[in-house]
Protein backbone atom coordinates (compact mmCIF):
# COMPACT_ATOMS: atom_id res chain seq x y z
CA UNK A 1 0.00 0.00 0.00
CA UNK A 2 2.82 2.59 1.16
CA UNK A 3 4.50 1.14 -2.11
CA UNK A 4 1.54 2.41 -4.40
CA UNK A 5 0.98 5.76 -2.60
CA UNK A 6 4.94 6.60 -3.82
CA UNK A 7 4.31 5.74 -6.71
CA UNK A 8 1.03 7.52 -7.59
CA UNK A 9 2.64 10.52 -5.98
CA UNK A 10 5.10 10.72 -7.81
CA UNK A 11 3.32 9.93 -10.99
CA UNK A 12 1.42 12.84 -10.20
CA UNK A 13 4.51 15.36 -9.74
CA UNK A 14 5.62 13.81 -12.94
CA UNK A 15 2.91 15.22 -14.79
CA UNK A 16 2.37 18.73 -13.93
CA UNK A 17 4.44 20.82 -16.45
CA UNK A 18 8.01 22.10 -15.34
CA UNK A 19 7.02 25.58 -15.35
CA UNK A 20 4.34 25.00 -12.86
CA UNK A 21 6.62 23.39 -10.22
CA UNK A 22 9.57 25.96 -10.80
CA UNK A 23 7.53 29.51 -10.48
CA UNK A 24 6.51 31.42 -7.74
CA UNK A 25 3.56 33.76 -7.18
CA UNK A 26 -0.02 32.10 -7.35
CA UNK A 27 -2.14 31.23 -4.90
CA UNK A 28 -1.88 29.25 -1.60
CA UNK A 29 -4.17 27.07 -0.92
CA UNK A 30 -4.19 25.02 2.03
CA UNK A 31 -6.42 23.97 5.49
CA UNK A 32 -6.75 26.18 8.41
CA UNK A 33 -7.26 25.03 12.11
CA UNK A 34 -9.96 26.86 13.84
CA UNK A 35 -9.37 27.75 17.30
CA UNK A 36 -11.13 28.17 20.61
CA UNK A 37 -14.88 29.52 19.93
CA UNK A 38 -14.45 29.15 15.93
CA UNK A 39 -12.01 32.02 15.28
CA UNK A 40 -10.23 31.40 12.39
CA UNK A 41 -6.26 30.69 13.06
CA UNK A 42 -5.41 32.72 9.96
CA UNK A 43 -5.61 36.35 11.75
CA UNK A 44 -2.39 37.47 13.37
CA UNK A 45 -2.31 38.42 17.00
CA UNK A 46 -5.64 36.00 17.49
CA UNK A 47 -4.00 32.82 16.63
CA UNK A 48 -3.70 30.19 19.40
CA UNK A 49 -2.45 27.69 16.75
CA UNK A 50 -1.98 27.64 12.61
CA UNK A 51 1.34 29.71 12.82
CA UNK A 52 3.30 27.05 10.37
CA UNK A 53 0.60 29.07 7.87
CA UNK A 54 0.84 32.69 9.14
CA UNK A 55 4.27 32.63 8.53
CA UNK A 56 4.02 32.02 4.89
CA UNK A 57 1.81 35.15 5.06
CA UNK A 58 3.23 37.83 7.74
CA UNK A 59 6.74 38.05 9.19
CA UNK A 60 7.60 38.26 12.84
CA UNK A 61 10.98 39.98 13.26
CA UNK A 62 12.98 36.32 14.11
CA UNK A 63 11.65 32.73 14.16
CA UNK A 64 13.00 29.41 15.01
CA UNK A 65 15.58 27.77 12.82
CA UNK A 66 14.30 24.41 10.74
CA UNK A 67 15.51 22.24 13.65
CA UNK A 68 13.98 24.76 16.54
CA UNK A 69 17.52 24.51 18.15
CA UNK A 70 17.63 28.65 17.64
CA UNK A 71 16.50 31.38 16.08
CA UNK A 72 16.74 32.64 12.54
CA UNK A 73 16.37 36.32 11.05
CA UNK A 74 13.22 37.13 9.40
CA UNK A 75 12.56 40.82 9.35
CA UNK A 76 15.38 41.16 11.84
CA UNK A 77 18.80 40.63 10.60
CA UNK A 78 20.65 40.78 13.90
CA UNK A 79 19.63 41.44 17.56
CA UNK A 80 22.09 42.19 21.08
CA UNK A 81 21.49 43.07 24.11
CA UNK A 82 23.12 45.11 26.90
CA UNK A 83 25.47 43.35 30.11
CA UNK A 84 22.17 43.02 31.68
CA UNK A 85 20.09 41.29 29.42
CA UNK A 86 17.71 44.76 29.76
CA UNK A 87 18.31 46.60 26.59
CA UNK A 88 18.06 44.37 23.63
CA UNK A 89 18.82 46.37 20.05
CA UNK A 90 17.39 44.95 16.58
CA UNK A 91 18.69 45.49 13.06
CA UNK A 92 16.35 45.13 10.47
CA UNK A 93 16.39 44.20 7.47
CA UNK A 94 17.07 46.38 4.01
CA UNK A 95 14.93 46.58 1.10
CA UNK A 96 11.41 44.96 2.50
CA UNK A 97 8.46 45.98 0.75
CA UNK A 98 5.05 45.66 1.54
CA UNK A 99 2.46 44.01 -0.95
CA UNK A 100 2.07 47.38 -2.13
CA UNK A 101 5.44 48.51 -2.51
CA UNK A 102 6.01 50.58 0.62
CA UNK A 103 8.95 50.52 2.33
CA UNK A 104 9.04 47.85 5.95
CA UNK A 105 10.95 50.06 8.24
CA UNK A 106 10.56 50.29 12.58
CA UNK A 107 7.65 52.32 12.90
CA UNK A 108 6.10 49.55 11.70
CA UNK A 109 7.58 47.29 14.21
CA UNK A 110 6.40 50.07 16.94
CA UNK A 111 2.95 50.55 15.26
CA UNK A 112 2.32 46.76 15.78
CA UNK A 113 2.94 46.55 19.33
CA UNK A 114 1.16 49.52 20.36
CA UNK A 115 -1.78 48.83 18.38
CA UNK A 116 -1.81 45.02 19.59
CA UNK A 117 -1.81 46.70 23.40
CA UNK A 118 -3.96 49.73 22.99
CA UNK A 119 -6.26 49.43 25.58
CA UNK A 120 -9.50 48.64 23.04
CA UNK A 121 -6.81 46.06 21.68
CA UNK A 122 -8.87 42.31 20.86
CA UNK A 123 -5.47 40.74 20.25
CA UNK A 124 -5.11 37.51 22.39
CA UNK A 125 -2.16 35.24 20.90
CA UNK A 126 -0.61 34.48 23.79
CA UNK A 127 2.64 33.82 22.58
CA UNK A 128 2.81 37.07 20.03
CA UNK A 129 1.86 39.42 23.31
CA UNK A 130 4.17 37.52 25.60
CA UNK A 131 7.54 39.22 24.42
CA UNK A 132 5.95 42.79 24.32
CA UNK A 133 4.31 42.72 27.37
CA UNK A 134 7.77 42.76 29.32
CA UNK A 135 8.27 46.36 27.79
CA UNK A 136 8.78 49.48 30.31
CA UNK A 137 5.78 51.06 29.83
CA UNK A 138 3.40 48.31 28.09
CA UNK A 139 1.04 48.08 31.28
CA UNK A 140 0.66 52.46 30.86
CA UNK A 141 0.25 52.05 27.57
CA UNK A 142 -2.33 49.35 27.65
CA UNK A 143 -4.03 50.85 30.42
CA UNK A 144 -4.43 54.16 28.61
CA UNK A 145 -2.37 55.83 31.31
CA UNK A 146 0.52 56.83 28.03
CA UNK A 147 0.44 57.78 24.88
CA UNK A 148 3.17 54.94 23.60
CA UNK A 149 5.12 52.08 25.07
CA UNK A 150 8.23 54.24 26.56
CA UNK A 151 9.93 50.75 26.44
CA UNK A 152 10.32 51.18 22.14
CA UNK A 153 12.40 53.53 20.54
CA UNK A 154 13.29 53.87 17.12
CA UNK A 155 16.82 54.77 16.30
CA UNK A 156 16.37 54.58 12.60
CA UNK A 157 14.01 53.18 9.96
CA UNK A 158 16.13 50.05 10.22
CA UNK A 159 17.46 50.04 13.94
CA UNK A 160 14.64 49.78 17.34
CA UNK A 161 15.61 49.36 20.41
CA UNK A 162 13.74 47.47 23.28
CA UNK A 163 14.08 48.18 26.78
CA UNK A 164 12.44 45.79 29.03
CA UNK A 165 10.94 45.39 33.10
CA UNK A 166 13.59 42.87 33.94
CA UNK A 167 16.43 41.49 32.82
CA UNK A 168 15.27 37.90 29.83
CA UNK A 169 17.92 36.68 28.05
CA UNK A 170 14.72 35.11 25.80
CA UNK A 171 13.35 38.09 24.77
CA UNK A 172 14.30 37.67 21.29
CA UNK A 173 12.50 33.84 21.68
CA UNK A 174 9.62 35.49 22.88
CA UNK A 175 9.25 37.57 19.44
CA UNK A 176 8.48 34.35 17.38
CA UNK A 177 4.38 34.73 16.62
CA UNK A 178 4.64 38.61 16.59
CA UNK A 179 3.67 39.07 13.56
CA UNK A 180 4.50 42.90 11.87
CA UNK A 181 1.67 44.86 10.54
CA UNK A 182 1.89 47.81 7.86
CA UNK A 183 0.99 50.59 9.46
CA UNK A 184 0.15 52.60 6.65
CA UNK A 185 -1.90 49.95 5.25
CA UNK A 186 -4.32 48.80 8.24
CA UNK A 187 -7.53 50.73 8.29
CA UNK A 188 -9.18 49.34 11.49
CA UNK A 189 -9.39 49.87 14.91
CA UNK A 190 -7.61 47.54 17.46
CA UNK A 191 -10.87 46.45 18.77
CA UNK A 192 -11.44 44.64 15.43
CA UNK A 193 -8.37 42.86 15.27
CA UNK A 194 -10.51 39.17 15.40
CA UNK A 195 -13.48 40.39 13.49
CA UNK A 196 -12.26 42.96 10.27
CA UNK A 197 -12.69 42.28 7.04
CA UNK A 198 -9.51 43.56 6.43
CA UNK A 199 -7.23 40.26 6.64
Amino acid sequence: MKKLLILIITLMMLALPASALAQGGGTLVGGFDVGPGGLAQTTPWIQTAGNTWLIKIWSPLVSYNEDISGLAPQLATGWSSNDDLTVWTFNLREGVLWHDGEPFTADDVRFTFEFVLNPGSTATAPVGLAGIKNLVGADAFSAGEAESIEGINVIDDLTLEFTLVAPDPRFPYRLVESYILPEHAVTFTPADIATAEWW
